[in-house]
């Protein structure tokens, strides 16, 4: 256990520099120097404070964004489930007319990280997003021990066989797959 979290406060902390912070992507998006195409994107990501590497990494690659960028946000609470109504906080980012969301959703312990299920509460609280429709992006990190300092050198390669152990994502939050694009990235630590 003390090998997997420190592997992952490691391989968060490069990941973090991977990404940018969400404050350049919303400059970005809001200059009009993107083309913007229609529908919706809906960009998994475990942190509110950078833009997800799939969302960059698609925005480098192709100069192009969707009219609508739904990043979503899951939270784990410490409780069996939490009701529909306190699940989703729909957030604009100061902008409402960028077509920019951030969506928290809160799961219980014992509920299914359903991220299609919670698109359409917060559709029904008013989001434009139709999550039948949308595209759903997910970052895949492929991970690999280096030099780098902060962890015993014999623990490196158990974090990177325990971190080929995880569960696949498109299975884990219910997303589509035939509509979900998975953009990878390496992470040396």
């Amino acid at each position: 256990m003390i090998t997997w979290r420190r592997g992952q406060e490691l391989v968060k902390d490069r990941r973090a520099k991977l990404e940018r912070p969400i404050g350049d992507f919303l400059a970005q998006a809001r200059s009009g120097e993107l083309l913007r195409i229609k529908g919706t994107g809906v960009f998994l990501h475990v942190r509110d404070d950078t833009a997800p590497l799939s969302l960059r990494e698609s925005v480098d690659f192709t100069n192009v964004r969707y009219e609508r960028v739904v990043i979503t946000n899951t939270i784990r609470m410490n409780v069996p489930h939490v009701p529909d109504e306190q699940r989703v906080t729909i957030d604009d980012l100061g902008d409402d007319s960028d077509g920019v969301w951030l969506v928290r959703l809160r799961f219980g312990f014992a509920d299914e990280q359903d991220i299609p299920a919670g698109l359409a509460i917060a559709a029904a609280q008013g989001l434009p997003v139709d999550p039948e429709t949308a595209r759903y992006y997910l970052s895949r990190i492929s991970v690999h021990a280096s030099d780098r300092p902060g962890m015993a050198r014999w623990r490196k390669p158990v974090y990177v066989a325990l971190s080929h152990n995880a569960a696949d994502p498109t299975n884990y939050f219910h997303v589509p797959i035939s509509r979900t694009v998975v953009v990878g990235a390496q992470v040396f630590f």
